[in-house]
């Protein structure tokens, strides 16, 4: 199968309205279908009606090769349940739209930038996540070496392990948004997809087990 995402031009069909971006924006968060919609530059009705029409008419092949890989994909990140509804906040769908270089179109980021919440510069959060990737197996690399050596005792890896532990859940209340392990957060998906991008193969759960322990260092937020 080849990728339907490499022929999309952006282009809707004469019968799909598009988006009122600037309405769309100001929404506090998007259902899959809506969220979808958007993504393509649609109005979440129009294409509704187009894909799902009893007329009788050709349908843009490429479109809706588009559409159908969008909801496998949306469905695995943020809609995973067929039995509740789930919605996502319009910047993070925004934000998983570029890091995974999927359609996205043109207005959507001024749009969000001055009614919604304030998209992500996901270049620079790139280079500053390579970076402290770099740091953390360089100081890894470094514990390996003194515990072979006998040069670091038992308290002293201890130690050394909340150090890098701090220096972990530090990173994921900065660069990430995480506040407390009571509060749900995509932070343990977007931290394995960027560690997964600089060639680290850590899966979800392990990644949200040390948000978990990490959390016990952060001070106690409202609500705790």
């Amino acid at each position: 199968m080849t990728d339907p995402f490499s022929s999309y031009l952006g282009e809707l069909p004469p019968e799909v309205e598009p988006a009122e971006l600037w309405l769309w924006a100001r929404m506090e968060k998007w259902n899959q279908r809506q969220a979808l919609a958007l993504a393509l530059g649609a109005d979440p009705d129009s294409l509704d009606g187009y894909l799902h029409s009893d007329e009788e008419r050709d349908l843009d092949e490429n479109l809706v090769e588009v559409y159908k890989a969008l909801f496998q994909l949306a469905s695995i990140k943020f809609f995973d349940s067929a039995v509740v509804e789930k919605y996502v906040k319009p910047a993070d769908f925004f934000n998983w739209l570029l890091a995974k270089k999927l359609p996205c179109p043109e207005g959507l980021r001024g749009a969000l930038a001055e009614f919604g919440t304030p998209v992500q510069n996901w270049q620079r959060r790139a280079v500053e996540s390579e970076k402290a990737v770099t740091s953390l197996k360089g100081r890894v690399s470094q514990l390996e070496r003194a515990i072979a050596d006998g040069a670091v005792s038992t308290s002293g890896t201890v130690r050394e392990r909340e150090t890098l532990l701090k220096l972990f859940i530090g990173l994921a209340a900065e660069q990430y948004g995480f506040k407390s392990a009571r509060v749900r957060s995509p932070a343990a998906g977007q931290i394995a997809s960027d560690l997964a991008n600089a060639g680290l193969a850590v899966d979800e759960d392990t990644v949200r087990k040390f948000l978990k322990l990490g959390a016990e260092l952060l001070p106690p937020t409202e609500g705790d």
